[in-house]
């Protein structure tokens, strides 16, 4: 079976991708994922720019924790464009719960924001504090996400992690 992987890798870098000269296709966590290899001064910042590409998305489809620290040589994992037909949310972010602050839940509050859930005027913060609990908690109960006979379950599933991010970039 590894000599069909190897094969099919093969076969992908010989194609040219729209990264130009820097990435590869590569079979990557989402369809039509790519990969970039880390060039020496490289930052995820930089790199998610050159390749449209918001870097934090970029650090969590590649697996980057905190602080984001990036080597030469180094291959991250470039999620792939959606195509109009279809949407697909942002990765969901592991290990993402009430009370903690890794990962960050800026992503979380920022499109319960978007969706109308969260009031703006409530700073973005790294931590899954008590108004995005409470957001979240209001979230699930209107779309009948919580945990059965937890009607004010303050945990966003990948579920409600999809919806609310179908809701909040307006697909």
């Amino acid at each position: 079976m590894s000599w069909l992987r190897e094969r099919v890798a093969a076969r992908l870098k010989s194609k040219p991708s729209s990264g130009g000269s820097d990435s590869g296709s590569a079979g990557g966590s989402s369809a039509g994922s790519s990969t970039y290899v880390v060039k020496s001064g490289d930052a995820l910042s930089g790199i998610g720019k050159k390749l449209g590409v918001r870097w934090e998305v970029l650090a969590q489809a590649s697996k980057i924790k905190k602080p984001f620290v990036i080597r030469a040589g180094q291959k991250l994992t470039v999620p792939g464009k959606v195509s109009a037909g279809s949407y697909s949310a942002p990765p969901f972010p592991e290990g993402l719960a009430p009370g903690r602050s890794a990962p960050s839940a800026q992503g979380l509050q920022k499109a319960l924001k978007d969706a109308g859930w969260l009031d703006r005027s409530v700073p973005l913060s790294d931590a899954y504090g008590p108004q995005t609990q409470k957001a979240v908690a209001a979230f699930n109960r209107k779309h009948n996400l919580f945990t059965a006979g937890h009607p004010d379950d303050p945990v966003i599933g990948r579920r409600g992690w999809s919806l609310l991010r179908e809701l909040a970039d307006g697909k």
